[in-house]
C-alpha cells in the first residue's frame, strides 16, 4: 500500500483543489502552525499526483522536516477531521474531503478533540475564545507530553486563577514540560504539582509585598522563587533576606544574589527566620571592616560583594586593619580605589614597614620631606612636585649623612642657581660630611670660606650677575667626583 490514497468519490485533476472551507475554517485556525498546512497541501497534491515510492522519510526529506514532525502534523489533520491514519507501519493516511463530510453529515471534528476543546473553552467562559491554534497546543500537552487529559484541564485552570484568563497559551507551554518531567500520569499527580506551584506563586507573591511593591509576580519571578525551594530556603528564610534588598530598586535578581551568596559562603540553605538573621548578621560583621575602608577612602556607598569582601580579606590576611586604615587615608588624598591600596601596601611590605607605629612614622617622615623639598622647589624657583628620587637625596643627607634640616637648607641657597641643584647639593654635602664638617657652624664657616675661594678665583672679566656667588676651587678628584654624581642623578 501507498503512503496515501484517495477517496473513491473525489474526480481526478491534473490541478491540486483545495476546498474553500478548508482556506476558511481549517486554515485560520492552524494560525502559527504554518508546517502543518504545508504538510497537509503537499500530502494532498499526492493523493492527486500518486507516487508509488513515496515514503513517509521521502516525504519529509522533501519537506525539509523530521518524520516525527510529519507524523504530529497529519495527527493534527486526523482530529480535525481531514485524514485518517489506515496504517502506522508503513505509514498510510486517507484525506477526507471537508466539503464532501459535511454534505454527508460527518463530523469534521473527531469526538474527543471536540469534547476536549469544549471542556477547555468552557474554563474561560464568555470572557475568551481560544482560537485553533491554542486548543490544538492544548491537545499536543495530550499527545506529545503524555499529559492526561484531566490534567491539563488543572493546568489551564491554575493559569487562569494564577494570571488570569489572558494568559499566553505559549508562555504556558514550560510548565506543561514540567508536568511531562514530574512524570504526571493522573489528576492527582498534576494536583500535587500545581498546588506546589500555587504555593511558589503565593510565597512569590509576598517577596513582592515586601519589596513595597503592588503588583503580581511574573512567570519568572515564580521559576526563580521555586528554584529557591528546590535549594533548601524556606519561605520565611527567604522573606528575612529581603531585608538585604531595601537600598535602591529592589529585584528578584538582587535578591537571588544573596540567597546564593549565602549558599556559596555556607554550603546551606539557612531554613528558619531565625537562621537566616543570623547569617545575615554574620555576613553584615564580615563586611564591616571593608565598609570603614570605604569611608577612609571617601567611597561611601561603595558596594560591599563577595568579590570587595574577599579582596579586603586578602590584604588583611597579613596586615594589621589600622596599618590597611592608614593606607587608605594616604590614597584617599588622589582618589584612590581599593587597587591602590593593595599597591600601597605592597609597598610597605617590600620597606619592612609591618607595625602601625612605623608607618606612621614613614608617613609623617613622607610629609615632612615633602614640605621641605617643597621649600627647596620654591628657593630654586622650580614648580614640581617632590620625587622619590628627591626624597631619596633628603633620606641620604639626613640618615646616612647626618645633617640637620638647617644645614640642608644653608647648603641649598649655595645651589639656587645651578641646573641641577639637588645633585649640586649631593657632591657639597657629601665632601663636607667626608671633612666631618656636620654642625651648623661649621656648614656655615665651610661655605663662607667656599664662597671668598670662589670669588677670587672668577677672573673679573667674566663675572657677570647671575655668577655673584661664591664658588669653589675645585680639584681633579672633585671634578671626578661631581661628573659621577651628575652621572647618577641622570640614570634615577
Amino acid at each position: 500500500m501507498g503512503l496515501f490514497s484517495v477517496d473513491e468519490k473525489y474526480p481526478f485533476f491534473d490541478t491540486t483543489p483545495v476546498d474553500n472551507l478548508f482556506i476558511q475554517q481549517f486554515l485560520l485556525d492552524a494560525a502559527g502552525r504554518g508546517e502543518y498546512v504545508r504538510v497537509y497541501l503537499y500530502g494532498l497534491m499526492h493523493t492527486y499526483h500518486r507516487r508509488e515510492e513515496m515514503t513517509l522519510a521521502a516525504f519529509a526529506k522533501d519537506l525539509k522536516m523530521a518524520e516525527s514532525e510529519v507524523e504530529n502534523a497529519f495527527r493534527y489533520w486526523e482530529r480535525r477531521g481531514l485524514v485518517q491514519i489506515i496504517s502506522g507501519n508503513p505509514p498510510a493516511y486517507r484525506y477526507i474531503s471537508a466539503k464532501q463530510a459535511l454534505m454527508n453529515g460527518q463530523p469534521v471534528v473527531d469526538t474527543r478533540f471536540e469534547d476536549f476543546a469544549l471542556k477547555l473553552n468552557a474554563l474561560f467562559g464568555a470572557d475568551r475564545r481560544l482560537h485553533g491554534g491554542e486548543t490544538a497546543m492544548a491537545m499536543d500537552w495530550v499527545e506529545k507530553l503524555g499529559i492526561p487529559e484531566e490534567a491539563v484541564l488543572l493546568l489551564v485552570a491554575y493559569l487562569i486563577e494564577t494570571r488570569g484568563k489572558k494568559f499566553s497559551f505559549k508562555a504556558a507551554d514550560k510548565l506543561a514540560v514540567e508536568l511531562a518531567e514530574e512524570q504526571v500520569q493522573s489528576a492527582q499527580d498534576a494536583e500535587v504539582l500545581l498546588k506546589r506551584r500555587k504555593d511558589a506563586y503565593q510565597g512569590a507573591k509576598k517577596v513582592i509585598r515586601r519589596m513595597g511593591k503592588r503588583r503580581e509576580p511574573s512567570q519568572d519571578e515564580e521559576e526563580m522563587y521555586v528554584e529557591w525551594l528546590r535549594l533548601g530556603f524556606t519561605e520565611e528564610a527567604i522573606l528575612a533576606a529581603c531585608r538585604e534588598t531595601v537600598k535602591g530598586d529592589p529585584t528578584f535578581a538582587y535578591l537571588n544574589g544573596i540567597l546564593r551568596g549565602l549558599m556559596k559562603r555556607t554550603g546551606a540553605a539557612p531554613g528558619t527566620q531565625r537562621q537566616m538573621e543570623k547569617t545575615l548578621d554574620s555576613q553584615k560583621r564580615r563586611g564591616e571592616p571593608l565598609r570603614e575602608l570605604y569611608s577612609v577612602l571617601g567611597l561611601r556607598g561603595a558596594p560591599v560583594t563577595e568579590g570587595t569582601i574577599t579582596l579586603y580579606e586578602q590584604m588583611a590576611a597579613d596586615t594589621p586593619h589600622e596599618v590597611i586604615l592608614l593606607a587608605g587615608g594616604e590614597c584617599a588624598r588622589t582618589g584612590g580605589k581599593l587597587d591602590d591600596v593593595m599597591a600601597l601596601l605592597d609597598s610597605w611590605k617590600k620597606k619592612g614597614l609591618l607595625a602601625a607605629e612605623q608607618v606612621r612614622e614613614h608617613i609623617a617622615q613622607f610629609n615632612r620631606q615633602n614640605r621641605q623639598l617643597q621649600e627647596l622647589y620654591t628657593l630654586w624657583g622650580k614648580r614640581t612636585r617632590p620625587t622619590p628620587a628627591d626624597r631619596a637625596a633628603l633620606t641620604r643627607w639626613t640618615e646616612e649623612y647626618g645633617f640637620s634640616e638647617a644645614c640642608i637648607s644653608l647648603t641649598a641657597r649655595h645651589a639656587e642657581h645651578t641646573e641641577r641643584p639637588v645633585a649640586y647639593m649631593e657632591t657639597i654635602l657629601k665632601g663636607l660630611r667626608d671633612k666631618g664638617i656636620l654642625t651648623l657652624e661649621g656648614v656655615r664657616a665651610e661655605l663662607a670660606a667656599f664662597k671668598k675661594n670662589t670669588v677670587k678665583s672668577q677672573p673679573a672679566a667674566k663675572r657677570v650677575s647671575h655668577q655673584d656667588y661664591e664658588q669653589r676651587v675645585y680639584s681633579e678628584d672633585d671634578f671626578k667626583e661631581l661628573k659621577e654624581q651628575l652621572e647618577e642623578e641622570k640614570r634615577s
